[in-house]
């Protein structure tokens, strides 16, 4: 049964590939069979006259015959060429080709190809392709005029070239992507509005078809690597979706400015993380007015390894504005990653959150144009606890991270407020154990060394049943809790908070999920710092130094920033004799929960029942 084609989810051509070559193809090689099918399909209803048209008994060699005849894109060839030797038994290829060729369209052909929505395909597609809306929405922030020189930096498969073409008219639109077979589909994608031009022509025009076609691959998209072939101030505006998660330490050192990167002479420190070597490229690319929007991992914008890069970035004022996307927009990922716009000059920089403005999907989420609008908005004017223009030195403040979330919660008003780092004597993390390690050192007899994990902490007490260790390790002793130390969750909300209560004569080594703060009990009491964490404010203050979104967690740098009332002693006491009734009180009652529980149990113990 023939389907209409639909751009999100490939037209009946993927459908027709998926069901008519099931078990010969993997779901990772349909999108690329059906669009380089599609594409000889359209090259021979376009490019043949009546007697060129494909016989029922088609080969691999057959359609290979007439594609090298008419295109001489040595990409494209090789994209085609690869795609096709994946299905070179003659049988199944003449059947879905044939199939291809008698119910579908030229039009419809066109509209698959140019508007194939590779972002919600299998991989490796996915991750050369960005979402419509976000395209959409940084068109809008570039705001390219006429004449502009418009590049999109690691091109993928021209998601966004191809909006480009079609909405930014009188632009120069040009896109460099290092891996062949992206490039090759983003050339055959922006070829597609010329190709319309052969159905005007005679069919035995046939130099005339083939110079259309070959202009219609010299599209501007260059092949290779962005830090060799990227123009230094050749680009009024710049877009990127650069590869995530890479290392800096991973680049090669293809080019100069690489060998700077890796060097650590881009005016800063090496980076970790590869974000602000491509953010670098970006800036050095723009002309002097000229901005661009990237899109980056969420991590680089707070770690504390690319402090450096960020403070660089923030000082020479290159930072226009950050927006934190909303989660799940790209598939395969649930992360929240950040547009980043650049530009030059810049005195402040805006921070929006736009988490809220997502349009939920089963799989994956979108960017409506109405969210797109709001964007916009936020862009352009404060919305408390939304949007508002960050100082450089406020961002300094926060050890320059550039995490929205961070410089937009409502300050917390409390009495006597002091800097957490200021009134402790030492906040340090537990020890990270491999599973393997904890398995070889846990025992089932008491020895007198204990393992506290996070599960150990619940309702504001630790367990008084922390499992045995046959040992501590010398280098691991730092990591141990001391009687009165504050425990700490360092990952997830609600955070989760106790004074440590440890059982006599114990060594109890820490998990590396938490945090154990010494306080200076000079000043504050351990058990009404507890008190102010667990409660609703203090968990606010916690939420206010959070970074990340699939996992929530507060770097140390910003713990110490955390502010934190501290009264005199005296007046401490008082919450914290409170504090202590309440915890006791929730001992006695689930030691009154667990009895009842044994109880229930042992109804059934007794004779006669």
């Amino acid at each position: 049964m023939k389907r209409s084609v639909s751009q999100s989810d490939g037209g009946n051509v993927v459908w027709m590939c998926s069901q008519m070559l099931r078990g010969i193809l993997t779901p990772d090689n349909i999108s690329e069979v059906a669009y380089a099918l599609a594409y000889c399909a359209l090259l021979d209803k376009k490019m043949g006259a009546a007697d060129l048209h494909i016989a029922p008994d088609t080969s691999y060699e057959r359609i290979a015959e007439h594609i090298y005849s008419w295109v001489e894109d040595g990409d494209v060839l090789e994209f085609v060429h690869e795609a096709l030797r994946r299905v070179r038994k003659g049988d199944e290829l003449s059947r879905v080709y044939t199939e291809i060729l008698r119910s579908t369209s030229d039009e419809e052909l066109e509209t698959f190809l140019a508007n194939m929505d590779f972002a919600g395909a299998a991989e490796p597609y996915a991750d050369h392709s960005t979402p419509e809306g976000i395209c959409s929405l940084a068109l809008r922030l570039l705001s390219p005029l006429s004449g502009s020189k418009l590049a999109d930096l690691g091109s993928g498969v021209g998601s966004f070239l191809s909006l480009a073409r079609r909405e930014a008219l009188g632009c120069e639109v040009l896109g460099i992507e290092g891996n062949r077979t992206a490039a090759a589909i983003s050339k055959i994608r922006l070829s597609i509005p010329k190709l319309a031009e052969l159905s005007r022509l005679p069919e035995n025009a046939v130099e005339t078809r083939k110079t259309i076609l070959a202009d219609s691959l010299a599209c501007g998209v260059s092949v290779g690597d962005m830090f060799s072939l990227a123009e230094r101030g050749g680009y009024d505006r710049v877009f990127s979706n650069y590869p995530w998660g890479m290392r800096t330490a991973d680049l090669s050192r293809s080019s100069e400015f690489a060998e700077q990167a890796l060097s650590g002479k881009l005016g800063y420190r090496r980076p970790t993380t590869a974000d602000w070597v491509f953010n670098h490229l970006v800036v050095d690319t723009l002309s002097d007015k000229g901005r661009a929007v990237v899109l980056m991992t969420s991590g680089a914008c707070y770690n504390t390894t690319d402090e450096g890069a960020r403070r660089f970035f923030v000082e020479h004022g290159l930072v226009e504005a950050v927006v934190m996307l909303p989660p799940r927009l790209f598939p395969a990922t649930a992360q929240s990653h950040m547009l980043v716009v650049l530009s030059r000059g810049n005195k402040n920089v805006r921070m929006v959150d736009a988490r809220d403005l997502v349009e939920v999907g089963r799989r994956q989420n979108g960017l409506s144009a109405d969210a797109a609008d709001e964007i916009e908005r936020r862009l352009s004017s404060e919305v408390e606890g939304l949007s508002r223009e960050v100082s450089p030195k406020e961002i300094a403040s926060a050890g320059y991270v550039l995490s929205p979330p961070t410089h937009l919660a409502k300050p917390l008003e409390i009495r006597h407020a002091r800097r957490l780092g200021d009134v402790v004597e030492r906040i340090s993390r537990g020890a990270t154990l491999r599973a393997a390690e904890l398995d070889e050192l846990t025992v089932n007899e008491a020895t007198g060394y204990r393992y506290l994990m996070l599960g150990d902490i619940q309702d504001g007490t630790v367990s008084d049943e922390l499992p045995s260790l046959s040992g501590i390790d010398e280098r691991l002793e730092r990591h141990c809790v001391e009687e009165g130390d504050v425990l700490l969750s360092k990952n997830g909300s609600p955070f989760k908070v106790a004074v440590a209560e440890l059982p006599e004569d114990a060594k109890v080594l820490a998990n590396g999920n938490l945090y154990v703060i010494k306080v200076d009990r000079k000043v504050l009491d351990p058990y009404y710092l507890a008190a102010f964490l667990g409660s609703n404010k203090g968990m606010e203050a916690l939420s206010s130094a959070v970074v990340g979104v699939t996992i929530p967690n507060i770097p140390l740098r910003m713990l110490r920033e955390v502010p934190v009332p501290v009264p005199p002693l005296d007046e401490q006491r008082e919450t914290v004799l409170e504090y202590q009734a309440k915890l006791d009180e929730v001992r006695i009652l689930k030691m009154r929960v667990r009895d009842a529980i044994d109880d229930a149990r042992s109804l059934f113990d007794g004779e006669g029942r």
